[in-house]
């Protein structure tokens, strides 16, 4: 059974397999995630907030970024969060890949040999 994820601050409703490892989901839709750490839950950097659906305990790791902070009670690393069911989320600008810029202006090279 396909579980949805909705995300209204994107705009986007995606979906995933019970089990399957949220930044894994997030990525494979195009959704740039930060995961600089290679989902080990190390930096902290993805993640999320979890407005509608079981939040978990936390683990060990998110432990460290969490602990004693008002986000504990909703906020979970995306690397680390395996989807149970449908889900609801808010993804903070600081867990979202910079988006790229591609130079549009400059000086104009002569490029024939």
């Amino acid at each position: 059974m396909d579980l949805k994820i909705r995300i209204p601050s994107l705009q986007k409703e995606i979906t995933a397999k019970k089990g399957d490892v949220l930044s894994d989901v997030l990525q494979k839709s195009g959704i740039p995630l930060s995961a600089y750490c290679g989902r080990r839950g190390l930096c902290g950097k993805c993640e999320v907030k979890i407005l509608e659906g079981n939040i978990p305990e936390l683990t060990e790791s998110e432990a460290r970024f969490f602990s004693g902070k008002a986000e504990a009670q909703d906020h979970r690393l995306a690397c680390l969060f395996n989807v149970e069911e449908h889900l609801t989320l808010l993804i903070p600008e600081t867990s979202l890949l910079p988006e790229a810029k591609i130079l549009t202006t400059g000086i104009r090279a002569d490029t024939t040999p």
